[in-house]
């Protein structure tokens, strides 16, 4: 079974600080994922958004993982916009 938005949302919090999820979501929010990309593909950062990172003394890899986890958040949160709009 999948796990719900409210569960997924918990996860994220807790596995990432404040300033790992800000720059995870500042990052989602200046990108625009394809409409023929899948919901849930993942995102390349920037180089730009690398040196963010690094600059606030946050791994690459940890910054890719928080990208990740609130693309899936946003997918499955935009699934069921649509599923109530359709209701």
């Amino acid at each position: 079974m999948e796990p719900t938005l409210e569960e997924l949302l918990l996860a994220y919090k807790a596995r990432f600080p404040q300033e790992v999820r800000d720059l995870a979501e500042t990052f989602c929010n200046a990108t625009t994922r394809l409409a023929s990309a899948p919901a849930n593909a993942p995102r390349a950062l920037t180089d730009e958004m690398r040196h963010r990172a690094a600059a606030h003394g946050i791994r690459g890899e940890d910054l890719a993982a928080a990208v990740a986890q609130y693309t899936r958040i946003e997918a499955l949160a935009e699934s069921s916009h649509r599923q109530k709009s359709r209701d």
